[in-house]
This record gives C-alpha cells, sequence and structure tokens, in this order.
C-alpha cells in the first residue's frame, strides 16, 4: 500500500475540471491551473478536520 499526496487549495474558486487524452484531470481556479490530478474533490463550507490524515493543510 502506497501513501497517497493530499493537497488542499483553500480560498480558491474553480472554473473549470478538464480531462486530458491520458485520463488525468487539469483544474483551473481564480489562482491558476493545477495540472497532472487523477481524482479532484470540491466542497464548501467550514475549515475540514484534517489533522492525521496525511495532508498538507492542517
Amino acid at each position: 500500500m502506497s501513501l497517497r499526496r493530499i493537497d488542499f487549495h483553500t480560498v480558491e474558486s474553480p472554473q473549470a475540471i478538464l480531462k486530458a487524452p491520458d485520463g488525468s484531470l487539469s483544474l483551473k481556479t481564480n489562482k491558476g491551473n493545477i495540472n497532472g490530478l487523477s481524482h479532484i474533490m470540491f466542497a464548501t463550507g467550514h475549515r475540514p478536520d484534517t489533522k492525521g490524515n496525511g495532508s498538507s493543510c492542517n
């Protein structure tokens, strides 16, 4: 089992999600593009409880 990296991009507004021919995803936000993704999760609301899940946002 390998560890997966989870990155949170707070205070950004998603504008588009594009799928590349190789199946990877790109997310366009109001702050730029994030390329080469396998999954995208979008959520709104209060600050997430991320303590202990290996994320970069604690």
